[in-house]
This record gives structure tokens, sequence and C-alpha cells, in this order.
């Protein structure tokens, strides 16, 4: 199941470049966000292949990915990312409160239950 998805996302989602062109109109909100903060500490969930935290890991020290996918955490990681792997809410419990600085997600909470999101967002909130 790991691999299919992995198959699936470099057939249909686009490649890397196209995303993080996607996503760089966040750019500027995320450093607003950081502006000041002396060791911004930043937390994506929902890594995927890598290519939002991948823009960020060259600019923030403490930059971690979190993916439940063996196969795209096996690819991130070759790719030098610090990504965590497990289920977003167990992840997110490993995280001390009030440490995170930034939280990304993208394309994650349509694949979860209402008490499950509700518990992620708690979590976040958390942290």
């Amino acid at each position: 199941m790991d691999s299919n998805y992995l198959e699936f996302e470099n057939k249909f989602r686009g490649d890397p470049d196209s995303i993080r062109q996607q996503f760089s109109c966040y750019n500027s909100l995320i450093e607003k966000v950081i502006a000041g903060i002396a060791d911004p500490k930043f937390v994506d969930i929902g890594s995927g292949r890598g290519e939002w935290i991948q823009n960020w890991n060259k600019k923030i020290k403490d930059c971690y990915g979190l993916e439940i996918n063996s196969k795209m955490v096996e690819l991130t990681r070759e790719m030098g990312l610090t990504i965590l792997q497990g289920d977003a809410i167990t992840s997110l419990k490993g995280f001390s409160s009030s440490t995170i600085s930034v939280i990304t997600i993208f394309h994650l909470i349509e694949h979860l239950k209402y008490d499950e999101l509700i518990e992620l967002l708690s979590e976040c909130y958390r942290i």
C-alpha cells in the first residue's frame, strides 16, 4: 500500500518543482510568523514527498516532517530531511508544549474522522 500511494503521487500530483511553486504563495506568511524568533521550529504534518519541508529545511534549522507512509519517509530521509514516521497525533504528542513556531498541514485533514481532526488540532494548539 505504501509504495502504491507514492507511485500515485509521482504520477498524478505533479513534479516536485511545480509543487514547491504552488506552495510558494505561503512563503511570505511563514516568514512573517518566524520574523524575530531566534530559533524557530517548523513542523509539516503529512510531509509526503517532502517538497514543502525541503524548502524550509534550508531556512530553519529545526525543521521536521511527520509522515505515516514508510516509502515517503524513506525517500525524504534520503534527501537529508528530518522526518518522523507515524501518525500525526501520536507524533505530535512527542513534542513538548509551546515549542513549535510553525505548523503546516496540506492535503491531510480530509482523510481524518471528525474526532481525529479535533484531537489533531488540539495537539497543534498545545505545541
